[in-house]
């Protein structure tokens, strides 16, 4: 029955209403009125008019059966029980997925229309759904009001403070089924998966590169439209979203992501994932030519490059040339001969930075990177990995001219410099070029006159410590280099190879202006001089020129009357070593020395052989 002005009252369950009189009295007996609102009392909840604002008063009476969630209308409570139902009724046309609402089948269609209608007033960003825009409005609110209870950070969104909170309980309920590795959310675990499988699936659809990602590939896109709409407001440097976050930690100083086994901090999520590769020894990224892994991908694309073998960086001042250009700022250090980064606890200074955070640990003493193989231990990683090779014998490094394979990769660069004829250190004295540094600082000693090796028995000094080295053997006694062709001994490895010429009778060393051949360069480079004519080295005393240092040296013994070299087997002593030798002969008893005109021999050369020919008859010779 309807009541005047055509509004319903609110009536009983079973549809009954009060009857009124004219003067708006109840005409229904008391009895049935009670009974009926009874009745109301006791079914209200159930029946609650939907019209009624329950919202404004909080309560959510709608109960849902299988799961906690409660609601404030009946029909709302009907739309969330479909996401326990099974079923999945409204289908996309385009891609055949299928939606338990429609409200849900319609805002994925606009995946296929690539329609954008929400349109961002502060900056020409546009999006699918009003979500997203919504999301998107914080950007530019730079309000962040979800804050972390166990640091000082604060997120923009709800779900980026609980991506953050798995940080601090160091939880990585994520593991992967084909290696002993987990992660603190999905989306780790999901990338980690991508890079192991090697496969780039997004392609970008202006070059021929590809990502792990399809945020990889959002970010790379940006390159193409050189668009960078968002200015740092701190210095006058534009970027893309991302990139202006990780630039502002440059002016913060912050390092919100700790490693937590050592403590390191960094200012990059990134960052911290691949210093963790430190601590795990994991290389993700392997090259396909040679198998080598790698920590990072920058590093991988810079090995590659050694396969194909090209040099594009080329230095302006010298003819070198180099795969990446890295290398070349590095290289170019040689020709400005600054060095900026001075040590705090000695006066060494270094023309790169990395080189003088390695020399600092020279001062610390420290070696906590020690051989499991031998009692060994190293300042740095880098020349553990170089040790283990001696073990190993493995030698990575070849050389594609000769073949010829090297442990480290700066031997096979100095190598190379035999191939190319390449010497890049010059003599500022006398502009005299050399092949390697160490031979340049050797060099230059020569000009100062600098011998910074000295014995600690006799007081001498060396300019190079291999002869420093080389003398204190005499000091020992010990010749433990033996020729296996004869018995004699000899201090080192290079004095019993020269010794072993001898032997081979072969004069390899052959001089270019006369027929004399010699058993050594150093022979050969000593004779060339009597063909210069020129006697560059001068006596202090008498003003007398010779060829060569050595003849110099033994002429000022003349000077000095010293005869230093004595015999330990008479009194006698001499002023040069030869003297010495020769005279040795007699107490030998040796006649090593023939006349080849008679059976007669003689204990010294040339000079007792004269002697022997000017007191004998010619005739007596011719007889015999």
């Amino acid at each position: 029955m309807a009541e005047p002005g055509g509004e319903q009252s609110s009536r009983t369950p079973h549809g009954l209403l009060p009857e009124l009189d004219c003067s708006g009295n109840l005409t229904t007996p008391d009895s049935e009125v009670s009974a009926v609102m009874d009745m109301r009392i006791k079914t209200e909840p159930v029946e609650q008019d939907m019209s009624q604002p329950v919202v404004h008063s909080s309560e959510k009476p709608f109960g849902c059966d299988k799961c906690p969630k409660y609601f404030s209308h009946a029909e709302y409570l009907k739309q969330h029980q479909v996401v326990h139902s099974p079923e999945k009724q409204f289908v996309c046309s385009e891609c055949s997925k299928s939606f338990s609402r429609a409200g849900a089948l319609k805002k994925h269609q606009i995946v296929h229309s690539h329609e954008k209608p929400f349109g961002c007033e502060k900056c020409p960003k546009s999006f699918s759904r009003a979500s997203h825009l919504k999301q998107h409005l914080v950007v530019h609110s730079h309000e962040k009001p979800f804050g972390c209870d166990k640091c000082p950070k604060s997120f923009s969104r709800a779900e980026h403070l609980k991506k953050h909170q798995v940080v601090h309980s160091h939880e990585e309920p994520f593991g992967c089924g084909k290696r002993p590795k987990s992660f603190s959310s999905a989306g780790d675990l999901k990338k980690d998966q991508v890079v192991y499988s090697h496969e780039k699936p997004f392609k970008c659809d202006k070059c021929p590169k590809s990502f792990f990602s399809k945020g990889d590939l959002k970010k790379h896109q940006v390159v193409h439209s050189h668009e960078k709409p968002f200015g740092c407001d701190k210095c006058p440097k534009s970027f893309s979203l991302s990139t202006l976050k990780q630039h502002q930690h440059v002016h913060s100083g912050e390092k919100p992501y700790p490693c937590h086994l050592c403590g390191k901090r960094f200012s990059h999520r990134r960052t911290l994932t691949a210093h963790q590769r430190v601590h795990s020894g994991e290389k993700p990224y392997t090259c396909s030519q040679c198998g080598k892994k790698f920590f990072y991908k920058s590093t991988l694309n810079k090995h590659q490059v050694v396969h194909s073998h090209e040099k594009p960086f080329e230095c302006d001042k010298c003819p070198k040339s180099f795969s990446c250009a890295g290398a070349l700022k590095a290289h170019q250090v040689v020709h400005s001969c600054e060095k900026p980064f001075g040590c705090d606890k000695c006066p060494k200074s270094f023309s790169r930075a990395g080189t003088l955070k390695a020399h600092q640990i020279v001062h610390s003493c420290e070696k906590p990177f020690g051989c499991d193989k031998c009692p060994k231990s190293f300042s740095r990683t880098g020349d553990l990995k170089k040790h283990h090779r001696v073990h190993s014998g493995e030698k990575p490094y070849m050389c594609h001219l000769c073949g010829k394979r090297f442990s480290d990769r700066s031997p096979l660069k100095k190598h190379q410099r035999v191939h190319s004829g390449e010497k890049p250190y010059t003599c500022h004295h006398c502009g005299k070029k050399f092949r390697y540094r160490s031979t340049l600082k050797k060099h230059q000693r020569v000009h100062s006159g600098e011998k910074p090796y000295k014995c600690m028995q006799c007081g001498k000094s060396f300019s190079d410590s291999g002869n420093l080295r080389n003398h204190q053997l005499f000091h020992s006694g010990e010749k433990s280099y033996k020729c296996c062709q004869c018995e004699k001994s000899f201090f080192n490895q290079r004095a019993l190879k020269k010794h072993q010429v001898v032997h081979s009778r072969e004069k390899l060393f052959g001089c270019d202006k006369c027929p004399k051949s010699f058993f050594r360069a150093e022979y050969l480079k000593k004779h060339q001089v009597v063909h210069s004519c020129e006697k560059l080295f001068v006596c202090s005393e008498c003003s007398k020129t010779f060829s060569c240092e050595s003849t110099l040296k033994s002429h000022q013994v003349v000077h000095s009357c010293e005869k230093p070299f004595r015999c330990d087997k008479c009194p006698r002593s001499f002023s040069r070593a030869q003297y010495l030798k020769k005279h040795q002969v007699v107490h030998s008893c040796e006649n090593a020395f023939g006349c080849d005109k008679c059976p007669k021999s003689f204990p010294r050369g040339i000079s007792s052989q004269l002697s022997h020919l000017c007191s004998s008859d010619q005739n007596a010779h011719n007889h015999c």
